[in-house]
């Protein structure tokens, strides 16, 4: 984890799920042992959970403690900062739905505690400036397997530009105080200053370096991060004589001339480093260094012999090092492709293979998912050819940065690649994507000519009722934005083909919705409800069809009792239809939707309607209904409260017309 407070090896851990929990016992049965203990003993206590993967039980060990009141305000900024930094660390082995809440939870423990602890604001404040600056490191990372991700690159630079505010804010805070006369016995000497200052420095250098490695960065803009990442890094050398940051100081100036293509400069500094008395937890930034040196100018043969050397040395590797070892690997494998020597490309790949195994055995968490995800993403551009896979990442990166006009277009392009690359399925599927964004934009017009290309191409093709449905989709809107006559006949029309051509297929119970919802709009209600009536009960609109169903037989048991004419035989069918399809769900009040709702208070009035009127069963329905009523979260909405309205003046009509008119009376006082 760069850049916090202190490092632990969790790179090096191997990952056993026994070997946790008889871990995770024996440290919980410790804890009050190290409780009781001085603060030296609080560092080295969770560097062991952290170490172990036991985040879980380091989160909690702190807070339980972190409750008590009489804890001694150092024991008490010691265990904010543990927290915060566990919290930190667990992040990088987290879900990716969970690391940014990790991450906001490492800052609010220490905000927390400054409020609580105001004398301790240096401290505090100095972690949270490190934290955030770890933050964009990790981001960063994730680059590297997605350097097209445009919200990705947004958040870092967002990111960085924060936690180069809190860095500088806090230096010159730290520098001003060297200045100032020591205020009291708490407060800290000078040389815990400039041992802070020494780290702070080196945190906001890596925070200028990563972003300057960021590939929309403008050139003028990433010279200027590499200029002041360089005056950083050597301001933190001139301030301290801890080796950990004198190390990391150099680290991050190798890794500059990396990335200012001084490569032979950039490599000796490391071959020096390696020389030299660097602590253990660094050595394999030094090789990242030296690796990414040899990958930049396209060696990946060196980058192999190197890494195949150190692995014969000290047998494990830190989870970045691993990266960079299948990244050589595959750099190897597209020479042996290009050699067309296939029993090198087929040893290359076992090879691969063999990485992702030992980065989830060694270092797991983040960088174990960074190797999986490069792992796909390189069969994914084997399987596509590099050309059709650039152009598919470009315009998902589009998407993604709501560019959705541009994404359309790249998608369209990448769809036309695909296609002259014979990848006849993959141009389709892309093409499917393209219309979706087209609809999304509300180019109906553009989206209808699409699906109907798709739709007639290859009729034997398991999507092409999808895409015949979404081209009468987009004709329906096309209806709802003029509605003309013409428009009207050519919805009608697609969607009875579609009916015609598809009967068993999932989408003909869409169509015949959609065609029913058209022809109850027109006020023709006999030609809607057998529609209706076909979605079946499977459907996931199946309610909704239920709904309309209902409101066409009750349109027209009205209609024919105005025209005189009888209605017994549609009332019939309809209590029948009705109460059929509402029995399972009718006796269980519990879960009604506002659909659902509709629905019982259209089969009451239909009850009612009848002659002579059901009032019994009419007033059973009104009774589920506002049982119902009573224990939905959602009474209040629009669509529950049009028919709470009407149900107690139909209950006073039910419950006298069977004889209960006390009870009616009641309810209408």
């Amino acid at each position: 984890m760069t850049g916090v407070w202190r490092r632990s090896r969790s790179s090096e851990r191997r990952r056993s799920g026994s070997v946790l929990i008889i871990c995770g016992f024996w440290l919980l049965a410790a804890a009050p042992i190290f409780a009781a203990q001085s603060t030296e003993e609080l560092p080295r206590y969770f560097r062991q959970l952290r170490e172990r993967g036991l985040f879980v039980v380091a989160e909690h060990y702190a807070t339980q403690r972190l409750q008590a009141e009489t804890l001694a305000p150092e024991v008490r900024t010691e265990l904010v900062i543990e927290l915060a930094q566990t919290y930190a660390e667990h992040a990088a082995y987290a879900s990716l739905q969970q690391r940014d809440e990790l991450w906001e939870r490492s800052l609010q423990v220490l905000a927390d505690g400054q409020k609580r602890q105001p004398d301790q604001q240096l401290w505090l404040q100095s972690q949270a400036a490190l934290i955030a600056a770890a933050r964009v490191a990790d981001l960063s990372h994730d680059l590297l397997v997605a350097p097209e991700d445009g919200p990705l690159r947004e958040r870092i630079q967002q990111a960085a530009g924060a936690a180069q505010k809190l860095l500088e804010a806090q230096i010159k805070e730290l520098e001003g105080s060297l200045t100032r006369p020591r205020s009291g016995t708490t407060a800290p000497a000078a040389f815990q200053i400039r041992g802070i200052l020494s780290r702070l420095r080196v945190a906001l250098g890596d925070v200028l370096r990563y972003r300057a490695a960021l590939p929309n960065r403008p050139a003028v803009q990433q010279a200027a991060d590499l200029v002041d990442a360089t005056t950083v890094y050597r301001q933190a050398q001139s301030g301290t004589s801890d080796i950990h940051n004198l190390t990391r100081a150099r680290v991050g100036l190798a890794d500059v001339l990396r990335q200012q293509q001084n490569y032979p400069k950039a490599q000796q500094e490391c071959a020096e480093l390696a020389k030299d008395s660097t602590p253990s937890e660094l050595r394999d930034d030094v090789e990242v260094c030296r690796v990414r040196c040899w990958l930049d100018q396209q060696e990946p043969m060196r980058a192999a012999e190197h890494l195949l050397a150190l692995r014969q040395k000290q047998h494990v590797l830190s989870g970045e090092l691993w990266f960079f070892q299948l990244e050589t690997l595959l750099q190897l494998r597209d020479v042996a492709q290009q050699r067309k020597d296939e029993a090198l490309v087929q040893q290359l790949r076992a090879e691969a293979e063999l990485a992702l195994t030992r980065v989830a055995e060694q270092a797991g968490g983040a960088w174990a998912r960074r190797c999986q995800q490069l792992w796909e993403r390189d069969q994914s551009r084997q399987q596509r050819g590099p050309d059709v896979d650039g152009l598919i990442r470009a315009a998902q990166a589009d998407y993604l940065g709501d560019q959705k006009q541009q994404a359309a277009q790249a998608y369209a392009a990448a769809a036309q690649a695909a296609a002259a690359a014979q990848l006849v399925d993959l141009s389709r599927e892309l093409k499917y994507t393209q219309g979706s964004i087209l609809l999304e934009l509300g180019d109906h017009v553009a989206a209808a000519d699409l699906f109907s290309q798709l739709a007639s191409a290859v009729p034997t093709d398991a999507r092409t009722p999808a895409a015949h449905l979404l081209w009468a989709f987009a004709l329906g809107r096309l209806y709802d934005e003029q509605r003309t006559q013409a428009r009207r006949v050519a919805y009608t029309q697609a969607l009875e083909a579609h009916l015609q051509k598809f009967p068993e297929d999932v989408t003909a119970g869409d169509a015949s919705f959609m065609l029913a919802q058209l022809e109850e709009q027109r006020l023709q209600a006999s030609r809607a409800l057998p529609l209706y009536l076909a979605v079946p009960a499977s459907h996931a609109r199946s309610l909704e069809a239920v709904a309309g169903a209902a409101r066409c037989y009750e349109a027209l048991i009205k209609r024919l009792k105005t025209l005189g004419r009888n209605a017994v035989p549609m009332q019939t069918a309809a209590e029948s239809e009705l109460a059929q399809r509402t029995a399972a769900w009718r006796s269980e009040p519990a879960g009604w939707t506002a659909t659902q709702a509709e629905i019982a208070m259209r089969l009451a009035r239909i009850q009612l309607l009848a002659e002579p009127a059901r009032y019994a069963v009419a007033a059973e329905v009104l009774s589920q209904f506002l049982a119902a009523l009573a224990i939905t979260p959602e009474a209040k909405s629009p669509g529950w409260q049009r028919w709470d309205h009407e149900a107690i003046p139909l209950r006073i009509v039910a419950l006298a017309g069977i004889g209960r008119s006390i009870e009616a009376r009641e309810l209408v006082t």
